[in-house]
């Protein structure tokens, strides 16, 4: 097992996107372009609780203490997500 205590802690290897599932990395793109939750909502068609289970979800499996952490992996890992440089 690796155990993460290093200075290297932090990073996120691009294959740990890969395990999001598509509405998740919706979710982190519309964060990422500054829209609330509620907007997010509203957009994708669901209620805010939704999108707060979303980004617990997203937060977990990128194992980040933020969502701004998690956006700024998106943004560091973009070309996994094909149009992703546009959440800059």
């Amino acid at each position: 097992m690796h155990e993460n205590n290093g200075p290297d802690q932090d990073l996120i290897p691009e294959d740990r996107l890969t395990v999001l599932t598509p509405r998740e990395v919706e979710v982190l793109k519309l964060l990422g372009e500054g829209l609330t939750q509620e907007e997010i909502a509203g957009r994708l068609s669901v209620t805010k609780n939704t999108v707060k289970t979303h980004v617990h979800r997203i937060r977990g499996k990128l194992e980040v203490r933020s969502t701004r952490d998690a956006v700024r992996e998106l943004r560091n890992k973009s070309p996994l997500r094909g149009d992703a440089e546009r959440v800059n």
